[in-house]
């Protein structure tokens, strides 16, 4: 049994590094078999056809998107509290725990397959979408945040990040690269929408758009 279970997982990994790289149309099962190192009717044994173990890709791909999403709304409920704390979002705690989820993921290899198993799938855009919607309506609130549309703000936040994960994947030598190009988006970003100075006991010092 045991032995069973230990060829189910080194042909899923195998299969994750395939369809991640040849996509559902040209990956095969007997790529995955011969990549094992047993013979195709065996996988059949595991897995009752290729959409059966491509749907068990994706079951784990949303497990790991899942995990690091949790992992990530920790982190910006750190990132608030510190913000409200002392009425500021600092640059160094966007790019700490606004960045964390990018930075963290950005050279893992299997991370990568996942991500391009997900490419246009909602684990991979809408979840961190909402939450930094979330969490920029709440900072809004507390003049931290110029005023705008949230929701904009968001997509504009996470979207340049989403696309060097993208990039590095397709391209790994292009990691360093992605993650300065990273940095310099979390810093622009800051500046763009960050208020400078802390609220007073009159109200808020910081003015709309002010640099």
């Amino acid at each position: 049994m045991a032995d069973r279970g230990n060829t189910r997982r080194r042909a899923m990994d195998a299969a994750l590094e395939i369809f991640a790289r040849k996509g559902y149309d040209g990956a095969y099962v007997g790529d995955v078999a011969q990549a094992v190192g047993i013979k195709p009717p065996s996988l059949y044994k595991y897995f009752r056809n290729k959409d059966d173990l491509y749907a068990a890709l994706l079951e784990e791909a949303d497990a790991h998107f899942q995990d690091l999403w949790a992992a990530t709304q920790i982190r910006l409920e750190r990132l608030e509290h510190a913000a409200v704390q002392v009425g500021i979002l600092s640059a160094e705690r966007l790019e700490e725990d606004g960045g964390g989820w990018f930075f963290a993921q950005l050279d893992d290899d299997r991370a990568a397959c996942y991500r391009r198993l997900s490419t246009g799938r909602a684990c991979l855009w809408e979840r961190p979408v909402e939450l930094f919607e979330g969490l920029f309506t709440r900072l809004i609130a507390q003049d931290i945040l110029r005023r705008g549309d949230p929701h904009v703000m968001a997509v504009e936040f996470v979207a340049p990040l989403v696309q060097l994960w993208q990039l590095r994947d397709w391209r790994p030598d292009q990691g360093p690269i992605c993650a300065q190009e990273a940095r310099r988006h979390l810093r622009q970003f800051h500046r763009v929408f960050a208020l400078r100075e802390p609220r007073t006991a009159g109200g808020p010092v910081g003015r709309l758009f002010r640099r």
